[in-house]
Formats: structure tokens, C-alpha cells, sequence
């Protein structure tokens, strides 16, 4: 009489971007041997990944050593060939994908995403004085050294995520919202456990590495502008192609009020207005803040052994998958792909039987 092997058991930490694209990677391959719960603290609608703009341009923010920015270069690189992908299919509309051209300013002689060179797709340097004659109406600093005109893609968050979900449940996966995870002990009866906890993995998995990274940004519908603006995370445009518009913002290390700053709002507005003043125009959607969670040196995903319970010689398995910063979205697709590989060998040496 054959048996009925037991099905694993794995709980994901987090409905954020990381969260649910790891969730979706393991069941797309294991779904008939796996009882997949996302548990998360927050509602889907309310997670940082909601409040991004779903860039991805490869950029330096993690302070990172060499080997780490190689391997934060092969994440960056899955999630461009993934993206890429999909228009190849098809797909890209209705995952909210869309690609543009982004114009960023650069103040510093180097540019910011110097050794990502390789894998962005096409870029043209312009000067102060080219980039001046595209928008005569601007007022450019006096710092901006030069701009690039470069690659991108943006991939909207209330388009993508809801469609990510919805595939999670189809394949069998269930959400659990409204728990906070405050130990790994709580997820003992788990046979695995994807740590994709942002912000929380500060006290969840005791790294001091992690800082929170306010973001603020205004959504309003402006389905003319198409194409992208950045000078820094003070003043940025970004167009979906949904005919949304994310304007931003700040990056304001170590602040965690989710807050509105109204003060704020109008300092990068009027930076927004200076380059696409019909933006005046266009209807405000909604106000957002999130704390992008970053870690120092890069993001950790990796397989940790994590002894539960006080008088217990248990190990739980826990992959870890955060601190991805203000490039979740970036970077997405090639941490989640990991998470799949190490889950994998996992699987290979401890069989659930």
C-alpha cells in the first residue's frame, strides 16, 4: 500500500514584494508537496512595497564590499532578464510593468551606478547644457555635474501584488493577517520558515545591521507624463503605466514616522513642478509614507539554523530574504530565485517524510 508523504509545512514572514515573490517561486515548483501560510502584521495594502514606486534602475545603497555588490548585481540582473520576460510574453500590462526612459541627475562625478554599468540595458550622458535645452524651464542646480538618460523599468504595486496574491492562493497558499511574528519559537510547528520580515528582522533575527529608510511620496493621475525624472530621493518623477504618477521624496536614515510631512510634500512637489509643471494639474490620489528597510552591506538571504525553545535542541530552518532597502523592487525577482535555490537544497538534505 503506498504512502501519502507528509506536506511541508513553510511559513512565510511578510506580504511585502520579498514576501510574496518567494511565497509564489516555492509554490510555482512545489505546490503539491507544500502547505504554504504568508503570515503578515500588516494588510497587504498597507506594506512599504504598496507605497514604492516599483522602480528598477540598479543604484549603490547598501555600503556594500565587493563580494556582496557582485552578488547584488546578479539579483538586479534576474529581475531585469524576469521583467524582460514578460514583455517578451506579453504580460507586462497586465502585471502593471512598464518600460521607460529615466532621466537622472547626477551631482557627484561619478555616476551613482557606476559598477552596475554592465547590466542597465542603454544609457547616454548628457550634459548640464543638453539636459537644460530638453527642459528650458527647469531650474537646475548648480550641483548637477551631468545627467544620464538611461533604462528602466516600473512595475506598479497595486497592479502587480494583487495579481501575486491572488496566483499564491490559486496554488494552494493561504495569508494569515494581523500577526505579528515576535520569535521564531511562535512558528515551531513549521517545518520551515522564509524570514522575509523587513523592518521587523531588526528584533526577529537580532541584526543591528538593519535601518529604516523614510520614504514620502505623493500618487497623483497624470497619464501624460511618460517619462521619468530623478535628480536624487529629494525630487523625483515616476510614471506608470497605469497613468499613475509617483512624486517624491526623502530618504531620511533612521526616521520610522509613517507620519504625513506636509512641509516635505511641498519642498519636492515644486521641485516636481519645476520639471513637468502641468503636474499642478493632475488629481491627488493618495499620500504615502514607508520605511524602506535596509541593511548595511547588503541584503541577507541566506539558511540559518534557529534553535527554538528554550530546553529544546531543536533547529528550525529559516531562510532569511530582507533588507533589500529601497530596491525591493529591483531586486526582487533575483533574492526570491535564491530563496527557491536554498529551499531547495533544504529539501534535498532534510526530506520531510
Amino acid at each position: 500500500m503506498s504512502q501519502t508523504r507528509k506536506k511541508v509545512k513553510v511559513a512565510v514572514i511578510g506580504a511585502g514584494i520579498s514576501g510574496l515573490s518567494s511565497a509564489y517561486r516555492i509554490l510555482t515548483k512545489y505546490s503539491d508537496i507544500v502547505d504554504l501560510c504568508v503570515i503578515t502584521e500588516f494588510d497587504f495594502d498597507d506594506t512599504t512595497s504598496i507605497v514604492a514606486a516599483g522602480l528598477w534602475r540598479p543604484d549603490k545603497h547598501f555600503s556594500a564590499d565587493e563580494d556582496a555588490i557582485q552578488q547584488i548585481k546578479q539579483w538586479f540582473l534576474a529581475t531585469r532578464i524576469y521583467y524582460e520576460s514578460l514583455v517578451e510574453k506579453g504580460l507586462d500590462a497586465q502585471r502593471g510593468l512598464s518600460t521607460n526612459f529615466l532621466l537622472k541627475l547626477e551631482v557627484d562625478r561619478n555616476r551613482s551606478n557606476d559598477c552596475f554599468q554592465d547590466i542597465v540595458p542603454f544609457e547616454i550622458l548628457l550634459s548640464v547644457q543638453e539636459t537644460q535645452r530638453l527642459y528650458p524651464h527647469a531650474k537646475i542646480s548648480s550641483k548637477v555635474q551631468f545627467a544620464s538618460l538611461t533604462h528602466a523599468f516600473i512595475c506598479r504595486p497595486r497592479i502587480y501584488l494583487p495579481w501575486m496574491k491572488e496566483e499564491i492562493v490559486k496554488m494552494g497558499g493561504t495569508c494569515q493577517v494581523g500577526t505579528r511574528v515576535n520569535a521564531f519559537e511562535e512558528l515551531k510547528d513549521f517545518d520551515v520558515v522564509i524570514n522575509c520580515s523587513a523592518m521587523s528582522a531588526k528584533t526577529l533575527a537580532n541584526d543591528d545591521k538593519m535601518v529604516p529608510i523614510r520614504g514620502q511620496v505623493t500618487l497623483v493621475e497624470a497619464p501624460w507624463i511618460s517619462t521619468g525624472i530623478r535628480s536624487d530621493f529629494s525630487s523625483y518623477i515616476l510614471p506608470g503605466m497605469d497613468g499613475t504618477v509617483t512624486l517624491g521624496g526623502c530618504y531620511q536614515k533612521g526616521n520610522d514616522s509613517y507620519e504625513v510631512d506636509y512641509e516635505l510634500k511641498e519642498t519636492y512637489l515644486s521641485k516636481c513642478y519645476e520639471f513637468a509643471p502641468s503636474l499642478r494639474s493632475a488629481r491627488l490620489i493618495k499620500d504615502m509614507v514607508g520605511l524602506r528597510p535596509l541593511r548595511v552591506g547588503g541584503p541577507r538571504v541566506e539558511l540559518d539554523m534557529v534553535v527554538v525553545g528554550l530546553k529544546s535542541d531543536r533547529k528550525l530552518p529559516v531562510i532569511h530574504n530582507y533588507g533589500h532597502g529601497p530596491d525591493g523592487w529591483g531586486l526582487h525577482w533575483g533574492t526570491s530565485g535564491t530563496v527557491l535555490e536554498l529551499f531547495a537544497q533544504w529539501m534535498q538534505e532534510f526530506p520531510i517524510k
